[in-house]
Protein backbone atom coordinates (compact mmCIF):
# COMPACT_ATOMS: atom_id res chain seq x y z
CA UNK A 1 0.00 0.00 0.00
CA UNK A 2 1.60 3.59 -0.95
CA UNK A 3 0.82 6.83 0.71
CA UNK A 4 0.50 10.23 -0.84
CA UNK A 5 1.66 13.46 0.62
CA UNK A 6 -0.32 16.57 -0.26
CA UNK A 7 1.34 20.47 1.12
CA UNK A 8 -0.77 23.23 -0.61
CA UNK A 9 -1.32 27.14 1.30
CA UNK A 10 -4.53 27.63 0.89
CA UNK A 11 -4.70 31.30 1.74
CA UNK A 12 -7.74 30.91 3.45
CA UNK A 13 -10.41 28.06 3.75
CA UNK A 14 -13.68 30.30 2.71
CA UNK A 15 -12.20 31.46 -0.43
CA UNK A 16 -11.02 28.27 -1.37
CA UNK A 17 -14.07 26.86 -0.98
CA UNK A 18 -16.16 29.47 -2.73
CA UNK A 19 -13.59 29.56 -5.83
CA UNK A 20 -13.85 25.42 -6.16
CA UNK A 21 -18.01 26.21 -5.24
CA UNK A 22 -17.61 23.74 -3.05
CA UNK A 23 -20.99 22.96 -1.27
CA UNK A 24 -19.84 21.98 2.21
CA UNK A 25 -16.37 21.48 3.74
CA UNK A 26 -16.49 17.80 3.41
CA UNK A 27 -16.28 17.91 -0.41
CA UNK A 28 -13.32 20.73 -0.12
CA UNK A 29 -11.45 17.81 1.41
CA UNK A 30 -12.41 15.19 -0.66
CA UNK A 31 -11.48 17.60 -3.55
CA UNK A 32 -8.32 17.52 -2.86
CA UNK A 33 -7.93 13.62 -1.83
CA UNK A 34 -9.81 12.46 -4.51
CA UNK A 35 -7.01 10.00 -5.53
CA UNK A 36 -7.03 6.39 -4.98
CA UNK A 37 -3.97 6.52 -3.28
CA UNK A 38 -4.22 7.36 0.36
CA UNK A 39 -3.32 10.99 0.98
CA UNK A 40 -2.49 12.90 3.91
CA UNK A 41 -3.24 16.29 3.15
CA UNK A 42 -1.69 19.19 4.96
CA UNK A 43 -2.97 22.64 4.91
CA UNK A 44 -1.51 26.25 5.36
CA UNK A 45 -3.47 29.61 6.21
CA UNK A 46 -6.96 27.71 6.77
CA UNK A 47 -7.81 31.08 8.48
CA UNK A 48 -9.97 29.63 10.97
CA UNK A 49 -10.32 29.78 14.74
CA UNK A 50 -11.14 27.03 16.90
CA UNK A 51 -15.09 27.74 17.58
CA UNK A 52 -14.98 28.04 13.52
CA UNK A 53 -13.56 24.54 13.00
CA UNK A 54 -16.39 22.87 15.38
CA UNK A 55 -18.48 25.36 13.98
CA UNK A 56 -17.94 24.04 10.46
CA UNK A 57 -17.89 20.62 11.29
CA UNK A 58 -13.80 20.04 10.67
CA UNK A 59 -12.95 18.14 13.53
CA UNK A 60 -13.55 14.64 11.22
CA UNK A 61 -14.18 14.96 8.07
CA UNK A 62 -16.03 11.87 6.53
CA UNK A 63 -13.35 9.23 6.75
CA UNK A 64 -10.68 11.03 8.64
CA UNK A 65 -8.81 12.40 11.12
CA UNK A 66 -8.25 16.35 11.69
CA UNK A 67 -5.51 18.20 13.80
CA UNK A 68 -5.40 21.79 13.63
CA UNK A 69 -3.39 24.36 15.09
CA UNK A 70 -5.43 27.66 15.37
CA UNK A 71 -4.44 30.93 15.62
CA UNK A 72 -6.28 33.45 18.13
CA UNK A 73 -7.15 36.05 15.81
CA UNK A 74 -9.88 35.65 13.55
CA UNK A 75 -9.32 35.17 9.92
CA UNK A 76 -5.63 35.23 10.07
CA UNK A 77 -2.67 31.67 9.94
CA UNK A 78 -3.95 28.53 11.09
CA UNK A 79 -2.54 25.07 9.80
CA UNK A 80 -4.95 21.71 9.33
CA UNK A 81 -3.38 18.28 8.45
CA UNK A 82 -6.06 15.56 8.00
CA UNK A 83 -5.32 11.47 7.19
CA UNK A 84 -7.25 8.68 6.49
CA UNK A 85 -8.13 6.74 9.42
CA UNK A 86 -5.89 3.59 8.59
CA UNK A 87 -2.69 6.39 8.27
CA UNK A 88 -3.60 8.48 11.47
CA UNK A 89 -0.96 9.10 13.53
CA UNK A 90 0.23 7.71 16.95
CA UNK A 91 -0.24 11.14 18.25
CA UNK A 92 -0.41 15.08 17.61
CA UNK A 93 0.47 18.04 18.88
CA UNK A 94 -0.17 21.60 18.05
CA UNK A 95 1.66 24.50 19.35
CA UNK A 96 5.21 24.96 20.84
CA UNK A 97 3.91 24.58 24.32
CA UNK A 98 4.71 21.63 26.45
CA UNK A 99 2.15 19.37 27.37
CA UNK A 100 3.05 17.26 30.40
CA UNK A 101 0.15 14.64 30.17
CA UNK A 102 1.00 14.02 26.44
CA UNK A 103 2.68 10.80 25.61
CA UNK A 104 4.92 12.46 22.84
CA UNK A 105 8.36 12.23 25.00
CA UNK A 106 10.58 12.78 22.35
CA UNK A 107 8.98 16.02 21.31
CA UNK A 108 8.65 17.19 24.79
CA UNK A 109 12.44 16.89 24.41
CA UNK A 110 12.91 18.70 21.60
CA UNK A 111 10.59 21.97 23.18
CA UNK A 112 12.26 21.30 26.10
CA UNK A 113 15.65 21.71 24.42
CA UNK A 114 14.32 25.29 22.82
CA UNK A 115 13.65 26.19 26.22
CA UNK A 116 17.24 25.64 27.25
CA UNK A 117 18.13 27.43 24.34
CA UNK A 118 17.41 30.92 25.51
CA UNK A 119 13.17 31.16 24.72
CA UNK A 120 10.89 31.68 26.91
CA UNK A 121 7.19 30.21 27.99
CA UNK A 122 5.83 33.41 26.82
CA UNK A 123 7.84 33.43 23.47
CA UNK A 124 6.52 29.81 22.54
CA UNK A 125 3.01 30.63 23.97
CA UNK A 126 3.40 33.80 20.79
CA UNK A 127 3.77 30.82 18.33
CA UNK A 128 1.20 28.85 19.49
CA UNK A 129 -1.16 31.93 19.81
CA UNK A 130 -0.41 32.38 15.35
CA UNK A 131 -0.99 28.63 14.97
CA UNK A 132 1.62 27.67 12.68
CA UNK A 133 3.09 24.30 13.22
CA UNK A 134 1.31 20.78 14.37
CA UNK A 135 2.76 18.05 15.00
CA UNK A 136 2.18 14.62 14.48
CA UNK A 137 4.18 11.18 14.98
CA UNK A 138 3.52 8.48 12.31
CA UNK A 139 6.26 6.13 13.49
CA UNK A 140 8.47 5.79 10.45
CA UNK A 141 8.69 9.84 10.79
CA UNK A 142 7.38 12.67 12.51
CA UNK A 143 5.41 15.29 10.58
CA UNK A 144 5.75 19.20 10.54
CA UNK A 145 3.48 20.93 8.99
CA UNK A 146 4.34 24.56 9.13
CA UNK A 147 3.52 28.02 7.99
CA UNK A 148 6.73 30.21 8.76
CA UNK A 149 6.10 33.86 8.98
CA UNK A 150 6.64 36.26 6.90
CA UNK A 151 8.45 39.67 7.03
CA UNK A 152 11.27 42.52 6.01
CA UNK A 153 14.07 43.60 7.87
CA UNK A 154 12.26 47.06 7.63
CA UNK A 155 9.20 45.57 10.10
CA UNK A 156 11.68 45.25 13.12
CA UNK A 157 9.62 43.55 15.67
CA UNK A 158 8.05 40.73 13.31
CA UNK A 159 11.17 40.59 11.48
CA UNK A 160 12.87 39.38 14.95
CA UNK A 161 9.67 37.23 15.60
CA UNK A 162 10.25 35.67 12.38
CA UNK A 163 14.01 34.86 12.89
CA UNK A 164 13.46 33.32 16.53
CA UNK A 165 10.45 30.96 14.74
CA UNK A 166 13.16 29.64 12.65
CA UNK A 167 15.47 29.43 15.18
CA UNK A 168 13.18 27.46 17.41
CA UNK A 169 12.00 25.34 14.23
CA UNK A 170 16.14 23.69 13.20
CA UNK A 171 16.37 23.49 17.08
CA UNK A 172 13.24 21.00 17.48
CA UNK A 173 14.48 19.01 13.99
CA UNK A 174 17.91 18.41 15.47
CA UNK A 175 16.92 17.47 18.47
CA UNK A 176 14.81 15.10 17.30
CA UNK A 177 17.16 13.71 14.55
CA UNK A 178 20.42 13.75 17.11
CA UNK A 179 18.94 12.96 20.52
CA UNK A 180 16.04 11.21 19.59
CA UNK A 181 17.31 9.29 16.26
CA UNK A 182 14.05 9.92 14.48
CA UNK A 183 13.32 10.99 10.67
CA UNK A 184 11.55 14.51 10.14
CA UNK A 185 9.49 15.64 7.38
CA UNK A 186 8.85 19.37 6.93
CA UNK A 187 6.11 20.03 5.01
CA UNK A 188 4.61 23.91 3.99
CA UNK A 189 5.23 27.54 3.65
CA UNK A 190 8.42 28.42 4.58
CA UNK A 191 8.46 32.34 2.86
CA UNK A 192 11.96 31.45 1.95
CA UNK A 193 12.92 31.29 -2.18
CA UNK A 194 16.26 29.48 -1.79
CA UNK A 195 18.29 30.20 -5.05
CA UNK A 196 18.15 31.92 -7.26
CA UNK A 197 16.66 29.10 -9.35
CA UNK A 198 13.34 29.55 -7.13
CA UNK A 199 12.57 33.09 -8.13
CA UNK A 200 11.34 34.84 -11.24
CA UNK A 201 13.90 37.77 -11.68
CA UNK A 202 16.85 37.20 -8.70
CA UNK A 203 18.90 39.85 -10.45
CA UNK A 204 16.32 42.44 -9.77
CA UNK A 205 15.74 41.04 -6.33
CA UNK A 206 19.46 41.53 -5.70
CA UNK A 207 19.41 45.24 -6.42
CA UNK A 208 15.97 46.23 -4.70
CA UNK A 209 17.08 44.64 -1.32
CA UNK A 210 21.08 46.11 -1.91
CA UNK A 211 22.43 42.67 -1.59
CA UNK A 212 25.87 41.29 -2.39
CA UNK A 213 24.38 37.74 -3.28
CA UNK A 214 21.25 36.21 -3.93
CA UNK A 215 21.63 34.05 -0.37
CA UNK A 216 22.82 36.88 1.74
CA UNK A 217 19.25 37.74 3.39
CA UNK A 218 19.07 36.06 6.69
CA UNK A 219 16.12 34.19 5.76
CA UNK A 220 17.89 32.29 3.20
CA UNK A 221 21.22 31.77 5.00
CA UNK A 222 18.97 30.12 7.73
CA UNK A 223 17.70 27.63 5.09
CA UNK A 224 20.99 26.58 3.26
CA UNK A 225 21.94 25.67 6.74
CA UNK A 226 19.43 22.93 6.97
CA UNK A 227 19.93 22.32 3.45
CA UNK A 228 23.36 22.54 2.32
CA UNK A 229 25.95 21.08 5.16
CA UNK A 230 29.55 21.66 3.95
CA UNK A 231 31.11 19.54 6.37
CA UNK A 232 28.81 16.50 6.57
CA UNK A 233 25.13 15.24 5.99
CA UNK A 234 22.47 17.66 5.70
CA UNK A 235 19.73 18.12 8.50
CA UNK A 236 16.88 18.09 5.68
CA UNK A 237 17.03 17.22 1.89
CA UNK A 238 14.66 19.56 -0.15
CA UNK A 239 12.68 16.94 -2.07
CA UNK A 240 11.97 18.50 -4.96
CA UNK A 241 15.07 19.40 -5.65
CA UNK A 242 16.52 15.90 -4.84
CA UNK A 243 14.20 14.88 -7.94
CA UNK A 244 14.59 17.87 -10.49
CA UNK A 245 17.53 19.84 -10.02
CA UNK A 246 18.05 21.87 -12.69
CA UNK A 247 14.45 22.17 -13.37
CA UNK A 248 13.62 26.32 -13.71
CA UNK A 249 10.52 28.02 -14.04
CA UNK A 250 9.08 25.59 -10.94
CA UNK A 251 7.42 28.16 -8.83
CA UNK A 252 4.28 27.65 -6.14
CA UNK A 253 3.58 31.33 -5.24
CA UNK A 254 2.15 34.42 -7.56
CA UNK A 255 1.34 37.77 -6.94
CA UNK A 256 -2.33 38.02 -7.76
CA UNK A 257 -2.63 41.30 -7.91
CA UNK A 258 -0.77 42.12 -10.90
CA UNK A 259 -1.66 38.90 -12.47
CA UNK A 260 1.95 37.62 -12.14
CA UNK A 261 0.18 33.70 -12.59
CA UNK A 262 -0.64 34.05 -16.14
CA UNK A 263 3.21 35.04 -16.83
CA UNK A 264 5.11 31.98 -14.48
CA UNK A 265 6.40 35.40 -12.78
CA UNK A 266 6.85 33.55 -9.55
CA UNK A 267 9.18 31.92 -6.91
CA UNK A 268 9.16 28.89 -5.02
CA UNK A 269 8.54 29.34 -1.37
CA UNK A 270 7.07 26.06 -0.52
CA UNK A 271 8.73 22.87 0.11
CA UNK A 272 8.45 19.01 1.56
CA UNK A 273 11.50 18.60 3.22
CA UNK A 274 12.34 14.96 4.57
CA UNK A 275 15.41 13.38 6.50
CA UNK A 276 18.23 12.10 4.16
CA UNK A 277 17.22 8.36 5.65
CA UNK A 278 13.76 8.93 4.36
CA UNK A 279 15.27 9.45 0.69
CA UNK A 280 14.76 5.41 -0.87
CA UNK A 281 10.76 5.81 0.37
CA UNK A 282 10.19 8.23 -2.12
CA UNK A 283 9.08 7.38 -5.65
CA UNK A 284 8.30 10.68 -6.78
CA UNK A 285 8.35 14.82 -5.87
CA UNK A 286 6.29 17.39 -7.64
CA UNK A 287 4.54 21.14 -7.69
CA UNK A 288 0.97 21.22 -9.50
CA UNK A 289 1.04 24.73 -11.19
CA UNK A 290 -2.54 24.01 -12.73
CA UNK A 291 -3.89 23.19 -9.87
CA UNK A 292 -6.27 26.86 -9.11
CA UNK A 293 -8.00 28.01 -5.89
CA UNK A 294 -4.98 30.27 -4.32
CA UNK A 295 -1.70 32.42 -4.95
CA UNK A 296 0.14 28.88 -4.16
CA UNK A 297 -0.08 25.97 -5.83
CA UNK A 298 0.07 22.15 -3.96
CA UNK A 299 3.13 20.23 -3.40
CA UNK A 300 3.21 16.51 -3.21
CA UNK A 301 5.03 13.25 -2.48
CA UNK A 302 4.66 9.90 -3.53
CA UNK A 303 5.79 7.20 -1.03
CA UNK A 304 7.13 3.49 -2.39
CA UNK A 305 4.99 0.49 -1.06
CA UNK A 306 8.17 -1.04 0.04
CA UNK A 307 11.58 -0.01 0.67
CA UNK A 308 14.20 -0.76 -2.35
CA UNK A 309 17.17 -1.94 -0.10
CA UNK A 310 15.63 -3.69 3.07
CA UNK A 311 12.38 -4.69 1.88
CA UNK A 312 10.22 -3.53 4.51
CA UNK A 313 7.02 -2.64 3.17
CA UNK A 314 5.42 0.66 3.86
CA UNK A 315 2.35 -0.61 6.43
CA UNK A 316 4.94 -2.05 8.58
CA UNK A 317 7.20 0.92 8.42
CA UNK A 318 3.97 2.66 9.75
CA UNK A 319 3.60 0.39 12.25
CA UNK A 320 -0.08 -0.29 11.20
CA UNK A 321 -2.30 -2.60 13.48
CA UNK A 322 -5.58 -3.62 13.43
CA UNK A 323 -6.32 -0.97 16.29
CA UNK A 324 -5.64 1.60 13.40
CA UNK A 325 -8.88 0.22 11.60
CA UNK A 326 -10.73 0.80 14.87
CA UNK A 327 -13.38 4.19 14.89
CA UNK A 328 -13.03 4.54 18.54
CA UNK A 329 -9.10 4.23 18.66
CA UNK A 330 -8.61 7.91 18.55
CA UNK A 331 -4.96 9.39 18.72
CA UNK A 332 -4.14 11.88 21.35
CA UNK A 333 -4.34 15.30 19.57
CA UNK A 334 -6.96 14.92 17.21
CA UNK A 335 -9.64 17.77 17.31
CA UNK A 336 -12.61 15.22 17.84
CA UNK A 337 -10.84 14.62 21.33
CA UNK A 338 -11.22 18.37 21.70
CA UNK A 339 -13.83 19.43 24.82
CA UNK A 340 -16.21 21.08 23.01
CA UNK A 341 -16.61 18.30 20.49
CA UNK A 342 -16.98 15.39 22.71
CA UNK A 343 -17.14 16.80 26.60
CA UNK A 344 -18.54 18.81 28.59
CA UNK A 345 -18.73 22.02 26.84
CA UNK A 346 -20.34 20.17 23.45
CA UNK A 347 -22.78 22.34 21.86
CA UNK A 348 -26.05 20.69 21.24
CA UNK A 349 -26.74 21.61 17.43
CA UNK A 350 -29.49 22.55 16.03
CA UNK A 351 -30.46 19.61 14.34
CA UNK A 352 -31.59 18.30 17.57
CA UNK A 353 -33.89 19.95 17.99
CA UNK A 354 -35.96 19.13 14.56
CA UNK A 355 -37.29 15.58 14.86
CA UNK A 356 -40.16 13.57 13.02
CA UNK A 357 -44.11 14.19 14.79
CA UNK A 358 -43.57 11.39 17.69
CA UNK A 359 -45.52 8.89 18.08
CA UNK A 360 -48.67 9.27 20.98
CA UNK A 361 -47.12 7.48 23.43
CA UNK A 362 -44.19 9.46 23.48
CA UNK A 363 -45.80 12.86 24.57
CA UNK A 364 -45.13 14.30 27.63
CA UNK A 365 -46.51 17.40 30.10
CA UNK A 366 -44.77 19.97 27.80
CA UNK A 367 -47.13 18.78 25.26
CA UNK A 368 -50.10 19.38 27.34
CA UNK A 369 -49.45 22.49 28.48
CA UNK A 370 -48.46 23.63 24.79
CA UNK A 371 -52.09 22.31 23.21
CA UNK A 372 -53.80 23.44 26.00
CA UNK A 373 -52.21 27.17 25.28
CA UNK A 374 -52.78 26.83 21.73
CA UNK A 375 -56.63 25.99 22.68
CA UNK A 376 -56.89 29.19 25.07
CA UNK A 377 -55.47 31.44 21.96
CA UNK A 378 -57.57 30.24 19.85
CA UNK A 379 -61.19 30.51 21.93
CA UNK A 380 -60.02 34.05 22.62
CA UNK A 381 -60.20 34.50 18.81
CA UNK A 382 -63.48 33.08 18.32
CA UNK A 383 -64.77 36.03 20.64
CA UNK A 384 -62.86 38.32 18.62
CA UNK A 385 -65.16 37.17 15.44
CA UNK A 386 -61.72 34.89 13.78
CA UNK A 387 -61.41 31.49 13.36
CA UNK A 388 -58.63 29.45 12.30
CA UNK A 389 -59.42 27.22 9.47
CA UNK A 390 -58.44 22.94 9.61
CA UNK A 391 -55.05 22.93 8.19
CA UNK A 392 -54.05 25.70 10.43
CA UNK A 393 -55.13 23.90 13.55
CA UNK A 394 -53.77 20.67 12.04
CA UNK A 395 -50.00 22.21 11.91
CA UNK A 396 -50.48 23.54 14.94
CA UNK A 397 -51.30 20.19 16.29
CA UNK A 398 -48.61 18.43 14.60
CA UNK A 399 -46.67 21.14 15.52
CA UNK A 400 -46.48 20.61 19.12
CA UNK A 401 -46.06 17.07 18.37
CA UNK A 402 -42.42 17.94 17.66
CA UNK A 403 -41.63 19.45 20.80
CA UNK A 404 -38.52 17.57 21.88
CA UNK A 405 -39.03 14.77 24.29
CA UNK A 406 -36.73 16.61 26.51
CA UNK A 407 -39.04 19.61 27.84
CA UNK A 408 -40.74 16.49 30.16
CA UNK A 409 -41.08 13.15 31.19
CA UNK A 410 -42.68 10.39 29.39
CA UNK A 411 -46.10 9.54 30.45
CA UNK A 412 -48.27 7.06 27.92
CA UNK A 413 -51.27 8.11 30.35
CA UNK A 414 -50.84 12.06 30.08
CA UNK A 415 -49.97 11.05 25.78
CA UNK A 416 -52.91 10.20 25.19
CA UNK A 417 -55.09 13.14 27.42
CA UNK A 418 -52.83 15.50 25.39
CA UNK A 419 -54.23 13.34 21.72
CA UNK A 420 -57.78 13.29 23.07
CA UNK A 421 -57.77 17.27 24.34
CA UNK A 422 -56.40 17.91 20.80
CA UNK A 423 -58.68 15.78 18.94
CA UNK A 424 -61.35 17.74 20.58
CA UNK A 425 -60.51 21.24 19.73
CA UNK A 426 -59.96 20.12 16.11
CA UNK A 427 -63.53 18.23 15.78
CA UNK A 428 -64.79 21.74 17.34
CA UNK A 429 -63.01 23.91 14.29
CA UNK A 430 -64.58 21.31 11.74
CA UNK A 431 -68.03 22.12 13.29
CA UNK A 432 -67.88 25.88 13.67
CA UNK A 433 -69.54 27.92 11.03
CA UNK A 434 -66.60 29.92 9.43
CA UNK A 435 -66.59 33.81 10.42
CA UNK A 436 -67.01 36.65 8.51
CA UNK A 437 -63.60 37.40 6.53
CA UNK A 438 -62.86 40.66 5.94
CA UNK A 439 -61.80 41.55 1.99
CA UNK A 440 -58.74 42.34 1.41
CA UNK A 441 -59.79 45.26 -0.66
CA UNK A 442 -61.63 46.43 2.06
CA UNK A 443 -61.03 49.31 4.09
CA UNK A 444 -61.53 48.59 7.81
CA UNK A 445 -62.42 52.05 8.72
CA UNK A 446 -64.74 53.54 6.19
CA UNK A 447 -66.50 50.00 5.28
CA UNK A 448 -65.69 51.00 1.16
CA UNK A 449 -63.06 48.85 -1.01
CA UNK A 450 -59.86 50.25 -1.59
CA UNK A 451 -58.84 52.84 -4.10
CA UNK A 452 -55.45 53.62 -4.49
CA UNK A 453 -53.30 52.18 -6.95
CA UNK A 454 -50.26 50.22 -6.54
CA UNK A 455 -46.94 52.33 -6.52
CA UNK A 456 -46.09 50.82 -10.00
CA UNK A 457 -48.42 52.67 -11.22
CA UNK A 458 -47.10 56.25 -11.25
CA UNK A 459 -44.36 55.31 -13.12
CA UNK A 460 -46.35 54.27 -15.81
CA UNK A 461 -46.94 56.58 -18.86
CA UNK A 462 -51.14 57.28 -19.18
CA UNK A 463 -52.50 55.84 -22.10
CA UNK A 464 -53.45 58.27 -24.63
CA UNK A 465 -52.36 61.41 -22.99
CA UNK A 466 -53.53 64.47 -24.66
CA UNK A 467 -53.40 68.47 -24.25
CA UNK A 468 -56.56 70.52 -23.59
CA UNK A 469 -57.17 73.44 -26.08
CA UNK A 470 -57.13 76.21 -23.06
CA UNK A 471 -57.68 79.58 -25.13
CA UNK A 472 -60.84 77.70 -26.68
CA UNK A 473 -61.98 74.78 -24.70
CA UNK A 474 -64.85 73.66 -26.82
CA UNK A 475 -62.33 72.29 -29.15
CA UNK A 476 -61.01 69.10 -29.85
CA UNK A 477 -57.73 68.34 -27.37
CA UNK A 478 -54.46 68.79 -29.32
CA UNK A 479 -52.08 65.70 -29.42
CA UNK A 480 -49.39 65.78 -27.17
CA UNK A 481 -46.10 66.69 -29.94
CA UNK A 482 -42.25 66.09 -28.95
CA UNK A 483 -41.02 69.75 -27.93
CA UNK A 484 -38.65 71.65 -30.18
CA UNK A 485 -35.16 70.35 -29.33
CA UNK A 486 -36.13 67.23 -27.20
CA UNK A 487 -33.96 65.14 -29.25
CA UNK A 488 -30.89 67.23 -29.41
CA UNK A 489 -31.00 67.80 -25.49
CA UNK A 490 -31.27 63.89 -25.18
CA UNK A 491 -28.28 63.16 -27.37
CA UNK A 492 -26.26 65.97 -25.45
CA UNK A 493 -26.95 63.94 -21.69
CA UNK A 494 -26.00 60.89 -23.28
CA UNK A 495 -22.47 61.92 -24.96
CA UNK A 496 -22.39 63.43 -21.50
CA UNK A 497 -23.17 60.45 -19.45
CA UNK A 498 -20.96 58.18 -21.88
CA UNK A 499 -18.31 56.20 -20.46
CA UNK A 500 -14.82 57.07 -21.40
CA UNK A 501 -12.86 55.88 -23.70
CA UNK A 502 -10.39 53.14 -22.42
CA UNK A 503 -6.66 54.23 -23.28
CA UNK A 504 -4.42 52.65 -24.63
CA UNK A 505 -0.93 51.49 -23.23
CA UNK A 506 2.23 50.95 -25.31
CA UNK A 507 1.63 47.88 -26.87
CA UNK A 508 -1.38 49.43 -28.57
CA UNK A 509 -3.59 47.30 -26.17
CA UNK A 510 -6.45 48.13 -24.04
CA UNK A 511 -5.16 49.24 -20.41
CA UNK A 512 -6.48 47.97 -17.37
CA UNK A 513 -8.25 49.71 -14.68
CA UNK A 514 -7.51 49.62 -11.07
CA UNK A 515 -8.24 51.29 -7.93
CA UNK A 516 -5.74 52.77 -5.14
CA UNK A 517 -7.18 51.07 -1.95
CA UNK A 518 -4.15 52.21 -0.06
CA UNK A 519 -4.98 55.02 2.69
CA UNK A 520 -3.78 58.40 1.39
CA UNK A 521 -4.21 61.10 -0.05
CA UNK A 522 -4.95 59.08 -3.99
CA UNK A 523 -7.51 56.23 -2.08
CA UNK A 524 -9.91 55.93 -4.01
CA UNK A 525 -8.53 57.18 -7.21
CA UNK A 526 -8.84 54.90 -10.35
CA UNK A 527 -5.93 54.72 -12.37
CA UNK A 528 -4.59 52.37 -15.93
CA UNK A 529 -1.90 49.96 -16.24
CA UNK A 530 -0.90 47.76 -18.95
CA UNK A 531 -3.12 44.70 -19.11
CA UNK A 532 -0.37 42.29 -19.80
CA UNK A 533 1.42 39.92 -16.72
CA UNK A 534 4.43 41.17 -15.18
CA UNK A 535 7.49 39.57 -16.51
CA UNK A 536 11.27 39.84 -16.27
CA UNK A 537 12.57 42.95 -15.85
CA UNK A 538 15.62 41.95 -17.94
CA UNK A 539 13.30 40.53 -20.99
CA UNK A 540 14.22 41.71 -24.21
CA UNK A 541 12.31 44.13 -26.12
CA UNK A 542 10.70 44.13 -29.29
CA UNK A 543 11.49 45.79 -32.20
CA UNK A 544 9.08 48.46 -33.00
CA UNK A 545 8.90 51.45 -36.34
CA UNK A 546 8.21 54.88 -35.41
CA UNK A 547 4.89 54.13 -37.71
CA UNK A 548 3.39 51.95 -35.16
CA UNK A 549 3.14 54.66 -33.01
CA UNK A 550 -0.01 56.10 -32.62
CA UNK A 551 -0.41 59.71 -31.02
CA UNK A 552 -3.02 60.89 -28.84
CA UNK A 553 -5.13 64.05 -30.10
CA UNK A 554 -4.00 67.33 -28.49
CA UNK A 555 -0.88 65.33 -27.70
CA UNK A 556 2.21 67.80 -26.71
CA UNK A 557 5.35 67.03 -28.25
CA UNK A 558 7.32 65.53 -25.09
CA UNK A 559 4.58 63.42 -24.87
CA UNK A 560 4.98 62.12 -28.08
CA UNK A 561 8.72 61.84 -28.14
CA UNK A 562 7.95 59.76 -24.28
CA UNK A 563 5.21 57.94 -25.64
CA UNK A 564 7.67 56.77 -28.98
CA UNK A 565 10.60 56.37 -26.62
CA UNK A 566 8.71 54.12 -24.44
CA UNK A 567 6.92 52.32 -27.29
CA UNK A 568 10.58 51.35 -28.18
CA UNK A 569 11.50 49.30 -25.24
CA UNK A 570 8.31 47.74 -25.02
CA UNK A 571 8.69 43.99 -24.07
CA UNK A 572 6.17 41.27 -24.02
CA UNK A 573 5.31 42.01 -20.58
CA UNK A 574 3.73 44.40 -18.82
CA UNK A 575 5.21 48.20 -20.23
CA UNK A 576 5.26 51.45 -18.05
CA UNK A 577 2.27 52.75 -19.16
CA UNK A 578 0.47 54.63 -16.33
CA UNK A 579 -2.35 57.27 -16.63
CA UNK A 580 -4.40 58.36 -14.00
CA UNK A 581 -8.93 57.80 -14.69
CA UNK A 582 -9.82 61.42 -14.82
CA UNK A 583 -13.41 61.70 -12.68
CA UNK A 584 -16.52 63.60 -13.81
CA UNK A 585 -17.13 66.85 -11.46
Amino acid sequence: MSLRLFSWNINGLGSYRQSLKAKSNEDLVESIASTPVPTIVCLQEVKCRRDKIVREELTKVQSRRAFHATASRSGYSGVSVFTPILFSPVWAHDGFEIDSKSPFTHLRMALQAVLDSGFDAKELRAFSDEGRAVFSDHSLFILINAYFPNASPDETDRFEYKQRFQTAIKIIIQTLTYSCNRNVILVGDLNICHKPIDHCDPANNVRENKLDAFGETASRKWLHSVLDADDSDPLLVDLFRHFWPDRTGAFTCWNTLIDARRANFGTRIDYILVSPALLPWFASCDILPDVLGSDHCPVEALFRETHPDSGVTLSDALGLTDSNLSVESIPYGCAELWEEVAGKGRQTSLKSWIRPPAAVSTANFGTVIAVHEMAMLSAAGQKRGFSENESEIQRSVSAVQCIPATLGRTVSDVGREANQFAQSVLNAAKKQKPAATIPSDLNKKTGTAKTQSSIASFFKKPAGEVKLNMDNPGKKPIPDVLTEGKEDSISAWKNLMKRPETPKCYHLEAAKEYRVNKAGPNQGRYFYLCARPVGPSDAKPINVEDSEVVMADGASVSEGVQLKRSRSTVTEFRCNYFQWKKQLR
